[in-house]
């Protein structure tokens, strides 16, 4: 799959759809890609899950929230599960505070997330603190 963007690249790994993300815009100038993309990877039936990985992330506007819900809502309503990792500490507390990390499964690097869709596992901070389904 090769939907890349100036926002985003993707990679197949592992039976896995990775999206890096290279600019923070991807969930404000470059929504409606990410909107595309979302529902490419939920009709797509090569792709089983979904890792984003968010390392290049330095900071995440509030107005990105509504657009990362709304590619959670897709993903799942295609039983797709959607796995975050990279994700550095001020966007950690954003997540924190909106009680994102309730609803996501954060890892703390690609191969744990990659790992995780090896068995059941909820990601580092849905373990530690207890969140997560």
């Amino acid at each position: 799959m090769s939907n890349d963007s100036t926002y985003f690249k993707t990679d197949a790994k592992d039976g896995a759809t990775v999206i890096t993300v290279l600019d923070a815009e991807l969930l404000t100038e470059g929504r409606d890609a990410f909107h595309e993309l979302a529902k490419d990877l939920a009709t797509d039936s090569a792709h089983q899950a979904v890792i984003l990985n968010l390392e290049k992330l330095d900071y995440f506007k509030s107005v990105m929230l509504a657009a990362l819900i709304n590619f959670q809502k897709q993903l799942k309503a295609a039983d797709k599960p959607l796995k975050l990792c990279g994700v550095k500490s001020d966007v950690l507390r954003l997540f924190e505070l909106t009680k994102l990390t309730e609803i996501l499964e954060i890892h703390p690097d690609e191969s744990s997330a990659l790992q995780s869709l090896k068995g059941s596992s909820k990601g580092w901070f849905a373990k530690t603190f207890g969140f997560g389904k």
